[in-house]
């Protein structure tokens, strides 16, 4: 069977539609199980000639960055980043048709990987929920694939729809798609607008690792926007195959 990366087609179409030169800032509170009231950050700017980038910063009270992250998208590719707050993923990521390459701090690669399946990048899974809704909303769900730099590979997960809440937001899961990954994968929940239009706020695990007794952890918490991140301010950046 032959697959076929369709995303920068797309791409390219959705960000000569989007005509916004401003950066929007999303801001949420998020409340970590080691206690404390958490400032989540996340600032979307273009940066010209169909280029986007996405910055993530998660700051504690005592003004301390616990995770940073950059995910910058082009028509020819998309490169994901953890700068800050997770040891285990000291590499740069990037994304070209029906290509995955990880490489270290020197350009070097490391490792690389063909996908046949939805890439779930952290920072951008709600994106992937609302654009493919229909395949999230099926009984088995959307299987996707994460990078893992410690293992040197793609490795799989489920996102799918729950049921809506009670005043009908959309509500979805990301969790473990083989045996392997629910050794140290745990369930996100997360929480969008009615029309898919806003990312209001999630539960559960998240991309931020700490060290407990020598021994790597991800946080839990709870995420709340104070001001809801737009999910229609980055073109359709799904890193879906296409199975012809």
């Amino acid at each position: 069977m032959i697959h076929r990366v369709v995303l920068f087609a797309l791409l390219a179409s959705g960000l000569a539609a989007t005509s916004s030169s401003i950066a929007a800032v999303a801001q949420g509170v998020l409340s970590p199980d080691v206690g404390g009231r958490w400032s989540l950050i996340d600032t979307t700017s273009p940066e010209g000639d169909g280029r986007w980038r996405v910055d993530r910063r998660v700051i504690d009270e005592s003004g301390v960055t616990r995770y940073a992250s950059q995910t910058r998208l082009s028509p020819e590719r998309v490169v994901w980043q953890v700068l800050q707050g997770h040891p285990a993923q000291p590499v740069v990521v990037e994304v070209t048709p029906g290509v995955v390459i990880a490489r270290d701090a020197r350009g070097q690669e490391r490792w690389r990987a063909t996908f046949d399946a939805p890439l779930c990048l952290p920072e951008l899974v709600a994106e992937l929920a609302v654009q493919l809704d229909a395949a999230v909303s099926s009984a088995e769900g959307l299987r996707c694939l994460v990078p893992i730099d410690k293992a040197k590979k793609l490795a799989p997960l489920r996102l799918r729809r729950l049921a809506d809440s009670a005043s009908g937001e959309r509500r979805y899961a990301l969790g473990p798609g083989s045996l392997g990954m629910r050794l140290f994968f745990s369930e996100q929940r997360f929480t969008v607008s009615t029309d898919g239009a806003r990312f209001l706020g999630a539960e559960g695990q998240f991309e931020i690792a700490r060290s407990l007794d020598g021994r790597l952890r991800y946080l839990e918490g709870t995420l709340a926007y104070g001001s809801p991140r737009d999910l229609r301010s980055l073109p359709s950046v799904l890193l879906a195959p296409e199975t012809p």
